[in-house]
């Protein structure tokens, strides 16, 4: 095969290299527009292997390019800008990609994972680190291969081309139930760090109490910076969750509970990858006294809550976000949102960062839950009134190593 990397001038020239796989290229210092790859991009597959195609690449920007890759994905539907898709086929590493610097003819075979039987929608993927930054439809492809794969099967979710998730719920009604993916939002913070948030609920086809707004396990993905993914998963049910994380054919998998409360899958993480689990009462952390008296949220039935973040700079009152609520069958009623920093006030805040989720269950026999869950790293005070009447009832502080606090009326 051959890979060039040329100047904007479209001639070669010999200077300061970077190395892109087995091949060096020169570093650019011509200011253009944008990362993107040729509409002329095509793939073959023969057998368990998988020729990608494409007529050029380009990094039009002053910098280099993060980590690229193309990707081989397939969809039951055509795939568009920002949507989901199914299953990953292919992967190719390529490389970071020097300013201003292009890669011609790029012909180039990997590894076709196994999917099960179906026609597919197939997309050409150019990605940058875990987002899509371009792509080409590439038509439709009848599959066929062993259905031997476990994140291949109809389950689980892929929140990036690398990066699948799952959520099975053991319910007493119907044994296990693979739970609903929802995503909330993502973002990108100032130091380069990207969030992703959701949470899984079970479907009102499975059980009676399942409902879009009654989450069981809320979700926060961290991709930091310097490499490291963090999949944490905050059990906010009663029945035990089984909860999956695989990036790049690498599964992580544990069980969340109502001791079980938080369990991070991680990776990278000094060159390693792994599993943290906290088991978790509901009590505040002994040795801490809020003191604040911060403004209050009156959210529902009277109900009112707060948060105070406590960042390296002092504290800041968190912003509240309502997610959503519901009537679940039985009579109980359902209360889900999560505070976030004011980016005016620290440069990670971001309204797409939560740093603490909360559910309230308001339940028929008149016993009132409110949780929260730490998703962040400061400590954070946590206030809840009920009924509202100007003086919090409960307060305490969520930290690191005791993320969970619920008050209880």
């Amino acid at each position: 095969m051959l890979l060039t990397e040329s100047n904007n001038d479209g001639t070669d020239s010999l200077g300061d290299y970077v190395s892109l796989g087995s091949e060096t290229f020169e570093e650019e210092e011509v200011i253009l527009r944008e990362l993107w790859m040729s509409d002329n991009a095509d793939y073959e597959i023969s057998g368990d292997e998988v020729t990608f195609w494409v007529e050029k690449i380009a990094n039009e920007l002053p910098y280099a390019s993060g980590a690229l890759r193309l990707k081989l994905f397939a969809s039951e539907e055509p795939y568009f800008e920002n949507e989901s898709y199914d299953y990953v086929l292919s992967t190719y590493e390529i490389g970071k990609l020097s300013a201003s610097g292009s890669l011609s003819d790029l012909k180039v075979t990997a590894k076709l994972n196994s999917v099960p039987a179906g026609s597919y929608f197939i997309t050409i993927a150019l990605t940058e680190d875990y987002w899509i930054v371009d792509y080409v439809s590439s038509g439709r492809y009848e599959v066929t291969p062993p259905d031997d794969c476990f994140t291949c099967g109809d389950a689980g979710y892929f929140v990036t081309p690398d990066l699948w998730i799952k959520a099975d719920i053991n319910t007493e009604e119907k044994g296990i139930v693979e739970a609903v993916w929802q995503e909330g939002g993502r973002d990108e913070t100032a130091d380069g760090n990207k969030v992703i948030w959701g949470y899984f609920y079970a479907s009102p086809d499975d059980v009676f109490w399942g409902s879009k707004e009654n989450p069981e396990v809320f979700v926060k993905i961290w991709f930091d910076a310097n490499g490291r993914i963090d999949v944490s998963y905050f059990h906010v049910s009663v029945p035990d969750i089984d909860v999956y994380a695989d990036y790049r054919e690498n599964l992580l998998e544990s069980v969340t509970t109502l001791n079980r409360r938080y369990v991070r899958l991680y990776y990278n993480q000094n060159s390693r990858d792994g599993v943290e689990v906290n088991y978790e009462d509901g009590i505040p952390a002994a040795g801490y006294s809020p003191p604040q008296n911060p403004p209050a949220y009156s959210v529902i039935n009277g109900l009112e809550i707060s948060a105070v973040i406590n960042t390296a700079n002092g504290p800041i009152d968190a912003v509240w976000k309502k997610g959503g609520d519901a009537l679940i069958a039985g009579g109980h009623q359902v209360l889900w949102g999560h505070f976030y920093a004011d980016p005016s006030d620290v440069s990670w805040g971001s309204k797409n960062n939560p740093d603490l989720f909360v559910k309230v269950w308001f339940d028929a026999g008149g016993r009132t839950d409110v949780n929260f869950f730490h998703v962040s790293v400061p400590d954070i005070e946590v206030y809840s009134d009920y009924p509202g009447d100007g003086f919090y009832d409960e307060k305490g502080t969520t930290i690191m190593a005791d993320r969970y606090i619920r008050h209880e009326y």
